[in-house]
């Protein structure tokens, strides 16, 4: 066997070092039960996986007498960060099974941030006309982007919305008959959530709940985000068996907050089982993260789900086909 010759590189020992325990400690604090906003932004972590593995590749090629310590340290970190994102890799098991169930209702919906300063409007309501979807959540919509939007919104007969300054307001609209609906504030966060009961004609009711809490950031703590999250998946107004979240949640589908959102309430992901499908920010293509969600539970079920073109916001539009099998068909 010919050995093939690797450069040495010892002087990229050191740096390589430094990485590692910045890389380390990010990695290791990111597992801890926090609120605190510069231990959760490690919930981020798809890049690590990248940059763990990548830093690994590197110190097997060029580093020096660390070699071995060091590629084994990045190795490390790569499987924690891998074991955490597993259920989001394609290669996984199919969490929920996509598709419509024999005798099922079905309705669209598609939910996009727009970006509050982004004021290029025709591209959003080009989406709306071309998806026509039965139901719409919009976030971070002010009063300047409800005003735009009236030329589509007018077609569905059941809105609501709640127009802010401060990046988080909402509208909801439907065309779908609406039992009850409300947007209750978190005079904390300043940030609204949807509580709704919609009937699928010849299907049912089932309980829509739209959230948009803040994220983790310089300052900003996500206690109150992970509250709205939690309170989201506990029980709905209406006790429903059937129910439907969705929105912007500024966070990550793998992180503790939303994995106990979802054990506590018993929704399933499309995305799991299928990829990450990150939808934030737009321009980053595969390497965005997912921030916005479509989750089921009880008999509602996806027929299909995307995330969309890019229409100006940081964030891309997410659409789905959800379909309810009436209680009469079990």
């Amino acid at each position: 066997m010919i050995a093939i010759p690797r450069p040495d590189r010892p002087w990229l020992s050191l740096p390589l070092a430094i990485l590692l325990a910045i890389v380390g400690t990010g990695t290791i604090v990111s597992l801890l039960p926090s609120t605190a906003w510069y231990i959760r932004i490690f919930d981020f972590l798809l890049e690590l996986l990248l940059y763990t593995s990548f830093l690994a590749a590197m110190a097997a090629l060029l580093a020096g007498k660390w070699r071995n310590a060091l590629v084994g340290g990045f190795a490390f970190l790569a499987v924690i960060h891998l074991v955490r994102i597993w259920p989001y890799v394609v290669v996984a098991p199919n969490e929920i099974e996509l598709g419509r169930p024999e005798g099922s209702e079905c309705f669209s919906l598609l939910t996009l941030n727009v970006l509050q300063s982004n004021r290029d409007y025709a591209r959003t309501l080009d989406l709306i006309r071309a998806r026509d979807p039965d139901l719409i959540l919009l976030t971070e919509t002010d009063r300047k982007w409800l005003d735009a939007l009236m030329p589509v919104l007018q077609n569905y007969p059941q809105r609501m919305a709640e127009p802010l300054d401060n990046t988080y307001g909402m509208i909801f609209a439907t065309r779908l008959p609406v039992q009850s609906a409300a947007m209750p504030m978190d005079r904390v966060a300043d940030a609204p959530t949807l509580y709704a009961t919609v009937t699928i004609p010849d299907a049912g009711d089932f309980e829509l709940i739209g959230l948009h809490p803040r994220p983790p950031k310089p300052g900003q703590d996500v206690e109150r985000r992970d509250k709205m999250i939690a309170e989201a998946g506990m029980a709905t107004p209406d006790g429903l068996e059937e129910a439907l979240t969705l929105g912007d949640f500024n966070d990550v589908p793998w992180s503790q907050t939303t994995q106990a959102f979802r054990a506590h309430g018993g929704y399933g992901d499309p995305r799991a089982g299928r990829g990450t499908f990150p939808t934030f920010p737009s321009s980053a293509g595969k390497l965005g993260w997912p921030l916005d969600h479509i989750f089921v539970k009880g008999n509602l079920h996806i027929r299909s789900f995307a995330v969309l073109d890019d229409v100006g916001s940081d964030h891309r539009p997410l659409a789905a086909d959800v379909c309810m099998i009436p209680e009469s068909s079990d």
